[in-house]
């Protein structure tokens, strides 16, 4: 192979490389987001909700479970239980009824894990430094002894909890609604590029970004491709009427159809799922529903 093939032959493998990385999902680098103008086309903003009526935010209802543990297993996370202050002691409350060996809570670069037994041992085994919590009431606490977490560093943890499905839980056959003090009939998504804003029937806003976008067929491509089922992650942040901080994550979906003038595309099936998490309160299951989108794609090498 001459050095002018080799060359045209690496730049092509570059180039495919570059394609498969910024062509199947936007990423997150940091507390900067970056999404590629190939696809403009996708678009979830819509009214959503719940398509049995009632609380687009339904509720899980708490179970005690006995000894060993009883009821659904819900996780939960990651979500930001504290912030950093500069020190090395820190503590907080989780949901209830937590699931023993279930919890890990990373701050300033380390991971604290349940060990089943009401205590929390960090990754590194420095015996000066400890944690402990409470299944019942999902209080915890932790000491990183010489290590401290910088001021506004986000303290994160995943754990799970015992719940009931919700199933049984239904007022004039809908399902309870997941939230304090409020009904949401509705969520209302504005997508600008990966940056979201949510507005519940309540007007309280919500604000995040979408993650990782994939579609069914394993192959995102460059443009839409009937049939496929478009999945994208999102996370927003907001306070509800309650007064409460609020995380809802969880998942967007829709199927892309062929208009009838076909020139143009349609998104249809559109889904929102997820979680809708208090700080101090209830966990609720998002399930919504949004109308049809048209669309026309135009081909771009903009990358």
């Amino acid at each position: 192979m001459n050095l002018g093939s080799k060359t045209t032959w690496l730049a092509a493998i570059t180039l495919l490389v570059g394609w498969g990385i910024t062509g199947c999902e936007w990423e997150s680098a940091g507390e900067d987001s970056y999404w590629s103008d190939r696809y403009n086309w996708v678009d979830f903003s819509g009214v959503y909700k719940n398509p049995n009526g009632g609380s687009v935010v339904t509720d899980f209802t708490f179970t005690t479970p006995g000894t060993g543990g009883t009821g659904l297993v819900v996780a939960i996370g990651p979500v930001t239980v504290a912030t950093g202050n500069g020190g090395n002691s820190y503590s907080g409350t989780l949901l209830p009824n937590v699931v023993p060996g279930s919890v890990q809570i990373t701050a300033g670069g380390v991971t604290f894990t349940d060990n089943g037994n009401g205590g929390l041992v960090p990754s590194s085994g420095l015996a000066t430094m400890n944690g402990s919590i409470s299944y019942n009431s999902g209080a915890w606490n932790i000491f990183l002894g010489g290590v401290t977490v910088p001021s506004g560093d986000p303290i994160r943890a995943r754990y799970s909890v015992y719940q009931s499905s919700g199933t049984s839980g239904t007022t004039g056959g809908n399902p309870k609604k997941g939230t304090t003090k409020t009904i949401i009939y509705s969520l209302a998504v504005f997508q600008e590029g990966n940056q979201l804003r949510v507005v519940d029937s309540d007007g309280h806003e919500y604000t995040g970004k979408m993650g990782s976008l994939r579609s069914a067929s394993g192959e995102l491509g460059v443009e839409p491709r009937l049939g496929d089922t478009v999945i994208a992650q999102y996370s927003v942040k907001g306070v509800s009427r309650a007064g409460l901080n609020v995380e809802m994550t969880g998942t967007f979906q829709g199927t892309i159809l062929s208009a009838s003038d076909g020139g143009r595309y349609v998104m249809g099936q559109r889904r929102m799922e997820g979680q809708w998490i208090e700080k101090n309160g209830k966990v609720g299951d998002i399930v919504g529903q949004a109308a049809n989108i048209s669309f026309t794609y135009t081909s771009s090498t903009t990358p």
